[in-house]
């Protein structure tokens, strides 16, 4: 049984003798003794607060009954409200962000393309001068000029 506790030490890297890891008797006891210090006056307090509650709600039981009907209606009242405010809120927010793209699209610098489809469903440039040029290696200039014209159509 010794070697096998030495055993154990061993592998977890700790060296020890049989007898070095027991506590003494005043040890335990005076460690009892402080946790009955703290546990008692905590477990007294929660069964005070137990039992006041309890007769809080002994108490107000008839008033809840004899006010309800001013309660409940108070209640619905105030789940109204607070629906009504955060509906106005997600609408305030909803108009806060039209506005903004509102503003955005007005601000913004014209472009000087517009991509569309062509009759044939390929990709076509439409420059602001009209011109039209089809193809992925149509390159446009800062100006609008079409650098590399493209053929359209097919070649006769």
């Amino acid at each position: 049984m010794a070697d096998r506790r030495a055993q154990v030490y061993q592998t977890r890297g700790i060296l020890r003798r049989s007898g070095e890891g027991q506590m003494k008797g005043s040890t335990v006891l005076y460690a009892t003794t402080a946790s009955l210090a703290i546990a008692c006056p905590l477990l007294a307090m929660m069964c005070l607060s137990l039992f006041a509650s309890f007769a809080v709600l002994l108490l107000a039981s008839p008033l809840l009954l004899i006010f309800s009907p001013l309660i409940v209606p108070a209640a619905v009242l105030l789940g109204g409200a607070v629906t009504a405010f955060a509906l106005a809120t997600l609408m305030a927010i909803a108009g806060i962000s039209a506005f903004s793209w509102i503003y955005r699209s007005l601000t913004r610098k014209p472009s000087l393309q517009k991509s569309v489809r062509g009759m044939d469903g390929g990709p076509t440039m439409v420059t602001e001068a009209g011109f039209e040029a089809k193809g992925p290696d149509t390159i446009l200039s800062a100006d609008g000029q079409v650098q590399k014209k493209v053929q359209v159509g097919a070649p006769s």
